[in-house]
């Protein structure tokens, strides 16, 4: 694992919207024309974003919960950040009885978020981390904001579960964007799982020096469309069945962490909206 020493302060926020970037005003993108009805029709998660099921996951991985969670603790030098700015939280996203170990980071004054995710690898003799590949990586800082209380699970024309992250992405004080990512699960050659991803739009805040509030919303592709369109393309990335209560401890108390057990406790909690 990359081991990260931040520098400067944390700055989080725990509200759906809350989150992380590193886009700066270059980044915004131009309004456009007013597309074409064609343009504006809503994409399938299977079809228009590429991104396909998790049909190749199993329903059972083979080891108990508490055989994974001693595993992770065993490895704790794999995920742990003991000098960095870190919240954790274990779940089970895509329903396939494997845990996922998320460790996640929110600093800077424009928003920069950092997320790990691991699991116990498909032999049961390490942790591993997920790999993400598509529109966003681990290895970039653009990455959907994960550290928040809810974390809704929306489902595939195949029924398989996902996350629409929104990445908060903020240039000064006046604005502000709002990127969102499908992460879909898939799983590799090794028997090890990895994210698939995309963008599905974005929406663009500013403040003129006058006080004028503007609003952007786009496509993927950068093209204009209304705010009733943007919000018809986001629900159309559903339904949302259920959602993942997150309960995210910091680096200090994961640290004092003395056996297994004490993992258990920041386990996420599975509702139904």
């Amino acid at each position: 694992m990359k081991k990260i020493t931040l520098g400067i302060a944390l700055i989080i926020a725990m509200t759906a919207l809350a989150g992380c970037g590193n886009k700066t005003e270059s980044d915004e993108t131009d309004v456009g024309t007013e597309p074409s009805d064609a343009a504006l029709s809503a994409p399938s998660v299977t079809s228009d974003t590429g991104i396909t099921g998790t049909s190749a996951l199993t329903a059972d991985f083979g080891l108990t919960q508490d055989e994974q969670l001693s595993i992770f603790f065993d490895n704790k030098d794999v995920w742990f950040v003991p000098d960095g700015f870190f919240y954790y939280a274990i779940t089970d996203i895509n329903n396939d009885s494997r845990l996922e170990l998320i460790a996640s980071a929110c600093e800077g004054s424009g928003f920069y978020s950092t997320t790990y995710w691991y699991e116990v690898s498909a032999d049961g003799s390490s942790v591993v981390e997920i790999p993400m590949e598509g529109a966003v990586s681990n290895d970039d800082l653009t990455q959907p904001d994960i550290v928040e209380t809810d974390l809704e699970i929306r489902y595939d024309s195949e029924g398989n579960p996902y996350l629409l992250g929104c990445d908060t992405a903020r240039s000064g004080f006046s604005y502000a964007s709002f990127w969102y990512y499908t992460l879909v699960f898939k799983t590799g050659e090794d028997g090890n799982n990895y994210f698939d991803t995309a963008l599905v739009g974005y929406q663009t805040f500013e403040v003129t020096d006058e006080g004028e509030e503007i609003n952007t919303y786009c496509q993927a592709d950068g093209t204009s469309i209304t705010e009733a369109q943007f919000d018809e393309l986001i629900a159309s990335y559903g339904p949302v069945n259920t959602s993942l209560v997150m309960d995210w401890g910091e680096t200090a108390e994961v640290a004092n962490f003395q056996n297994a057990q004490d993992l258990a406790g920041i386990m996420a909690v599975v509702a139904e909206v």
